[in-house]
């Protein structure tokens, strides 16, 4: 009866302790619903079994964010005024936490540039014509695989010593100028690289620079003004970035905040650009006034590729999500002038000097088109009727990690042979000539462990390059 007696006692000290405490936080009416809950036996708790386990997912944030803390440890009632009001800011925080992460970067940017990147390099002039592609002669294709076959891989430094960007890159391009081996790509987070091939010290000449909040997934230098880049990314924005001066403009942000999957300059001057977004949209824009984007809806679905025929900037290309390529004349967006359906999603499209069509297609195929007679004869039969003049086998299934293959013109090639670059899943790049037949596959097994994804050709010069899904480089000279 002692031993009872005490812990009645011990029991009773507990109560009032706790009553105390309720009421320093102003909650009597709830200390007394607690008082009158205490004479009730209390049930069994549930059996720790009984609850199903939840696999642990490895979460890796990107930006810190604030953690919820236990109310039941910190001695607060659950069904508390405090502890609701402790939930919602924790709930209001975890919210703004995620928009930031999301949000775009607004305004000019400013950034320090290496001094001398660009010296050396002379204003940019048209080296490849319509006149040139006119007095080309045939060349054996033997030469040309043997020049092609040539090329090695770039051994000054490891591929691995090549690291440009952060994360996985999504598009690569060379500067147009032949005096220096000058190579931009960017990367998933909105990061821009910048290699300087032709820097003689001893490290990398690597700079990095962030642009934007999300993937940037297409730029361009404009022929006119070789010392800055177009950019359009994810994050719903186009910025052109100087590279004397190290600032990021601000040109466009879309109006519903779309994702830009494709920016095209309309104009030598760049004044004029065309773009595509991740819901099929198509649009144009002049950066020389504030009026709205003309838009076009193109597709139901996602438009991965736009492209605008260098020949007539009044025709463009888009590739869909909806298993098409389409041509179009901006002159009357209604319906496109010629389509063609692929058995899978066509995931790049892009026009040759010469007025050819490439497309990538995860159908395991890159076609290639002659649509001349669709733009020359308005009024022919054929029109609307878009067939592949060849089609190339070719393994497209990248899977998630890699960057999505895509087919890339060479854009002025100066022996006057059109060259195609795409990369191979076996770590290699393959080059194709515009009739589908095999001009080189560059690989070097040895130095280079992952897939350089995405593979571009200088626009003149016998040099080709990629990315890989860890942000290196791959240099073939």
């Amino acid at each position: 009866m002692e031993d009872s007696s005490d812990y009645e006692r011990q029991r009773q000290e507990n109560i009032a302790r706790n009553k105390a405490l309720l009421k320093q936080l102003q909650l009597d009416s709830l200390s007394a619903s607690l008082t009158a809950s205490i004479k009730k036996p209390s049930s069994k708790p549930s059996s720790r079994s009984s609850t199903p386990r939840v696999k642990k997912e490895r979460n890796i944030e990107l930006s810190p964010a604030p953690r919820r803390t236990s109310s039941r440890l910190a001695g607060l009632p659950a069904d508390s005024t405090i502890a609701k009001r402790k939930a919602d800011d924790e709930s209001k925080a975890l919210e703004e936490a995620e928009r930031a992460k999301r949000s775009r970067v607004a305004g000019d940017l400013s950034f320090e540039i290496k001094q001398g990147l660009l010296d050396g390099v002379g204003k940019y002039e048209r080296t490849f014509t319509n006149e040139d592609v006119e007095n080309t002669g045939d060349k054996s294709l033997r030469e040309v695989r043997e020049r092609m076959m040539g090329l090695k891989l770039w051994d000054r430094f490891e591929p691995t010593e090549l690291k440009i960007t952060p994360e996985r890159i999504y598009h690569l391009e060379f500067h147009p100028t032949t005096e220096k081996k000058l190579i931009f790509a960017s990367d998933k987070i909105g990061n821009l690289g910048i290699l300087n091939a032709s820097d003689s010290s001893e490290t990398p000449d690597i700079s990095t620079y962030k642009l934007h909040a999300r993937t940037i997934s297409s730029f361009f230098i404009p022929p006119s003004s070789p010392e800055s880049l177009i950019t359009g990314s994810y994050d719903s924005t186009i910025r052109r970035f100087d590279l004397n001066s190290g600032k990021s403009v601000e040109l466009f942000v879309h109006p519903d905040e779309e994702a830009f999957s494709s920016v095209n300059p309309l104009d030598d001057e760049c004044r004029v650009l065309l773009y595509s977004t991740l819901d099929g949209q198509v649009g144009r824009y002049d950066t020389r006034d504030k009026k709205p984007a003309v838009i076009w809806s193109c597709s139901e679905k996602k438009i991965g590729g736009c492209h605008v025929l260098p020949t007539n900037r009044n025709f463009i290309a888009t590739a869909s999500l909806d298993r098409t390529v389409k041509i179009w004349d901006l002159r009357n967006m209604v319906d496109p002038i010629g389509s063609h359906d692929s058995r899978l999603s066509v995931s790049a499209v892009m026009w040759s000097s010469t007025g050819k069509l490439a497309t990538t297609s995860y159908d395991d195929t890159v076609k290639i088109y002659n649509p001349t007679t669709l733009i020359q004869d308005r009024k022919s039969e054929k029109r609307g009727k878009l067939e592949p003049e060849c089609v190339v086998k070719h393994n497209n299934q990248t899977g998630r990690w890699v960057t999505i293959l895509r087919a890339v013109w060479q854009e002025k090639p100066e022996d006057g042979v059109q060259k195609l670059v795409i990369a191979n899943m076996n770590r290699g790049i393959d080059v194709f000539g515009d009739d589908g037949k095999y001009l080189a596959q560059l690989a070097d097994n040895e130095k280079v462990s992952a897939v350089p994804a995405v593979a571009r050709a200088h626009p003149s010069r016998s040099w080709v390059a990629g990315g890989t899904g860890s942000g290196k480089i791959v240099l073939y000279v």
